[in-house]
């Protein structure tokens, strides 16, 4: 059975990078079908891929540069070393809407006291902003079971004046819709022993 011929392809967006070559005659079977030899240009590496890579490319109206995958991550995603870019990944916000600090991006009086309540150590660590606040304000980390309030309940308001240091959950809302459901709960235990107030 005679070999299916592969021809070359000729577009605006094949873009070969430092000389990287597509060799259309070289052929070796894949697993899926019939590859063709690609030399990347910058490290210089001959590695074979489908010629639908390069179609999907076209058709996408997206550059083929004939890079290997190590070297377009180089080129195109270089390592983190700009400058600023520890005060841009230092802090994020979670999907909950809390501002989270990396640990590895605070300073060390500040990782003294944020070790103790770091969440995912095995990644690097990070630490809840307002957390760490409230373990700054009253000079150690917090337990477990103490969790930080935001009083009018903006969760990216860390002033120290609208966080409330408490003991286990405390629940959502402002402190004034807590302290009604607080005073609401407590008439019903009084009432309930027939104390009068």
């Amino acid at each position: 059975m005679p070999q299916k011929r592969l021809q070359a392809i000729d577009s605006p967006y094949i873009q070969l990078v430092n000389n990287g070559t597509i060799h259309w005659d070289d052929r070796k079977p894949l697993r899926w079908g019939l590859g063709i030899a690609v030399t990347c240009g910058d490290c210089g590496k001959r590695r074979y891929i489908y010629p639908q890579t390069i179609r999907a490319q076209i058709r996408h109206k997206r550059p083929y540069t004939g890079l290997c995958v190590r070297c377009a991550k180089h080129r195109y995603h270089p390592p983190i070393s700009y400058p600023g870019y520890k005060e841009r990944y230092r802090r994020t916000i979670t999907s909950g809407g809390y501002i989270i600090l990396w640990v590895s991006g605070l300073s060390e009086e500040d990782k003294k006291l944020a070790k103790p309540m770091m969440q995912r150590q095995r990644i690097g660590g990070r630490v809840l902003e307002h957390r760490l606040i409230m373990a700054k304000h009253i000079k150690r980390p917090l337990t477990k079971n103490e969790t930080v309030h935001h009083k009018n309940g903006d969760k990216t308001d860390n002033r120290i004046e609208n966080l409330e240091l408490r003991i286990h959950n405390h629940g959502k809302g402002t402190e004034k819709q807590y302290l009604i459901k607080e005073n609401v709960r407590l008439r019903s235990i009084l009432d309930r022993h027939g104390i009068t107030y």
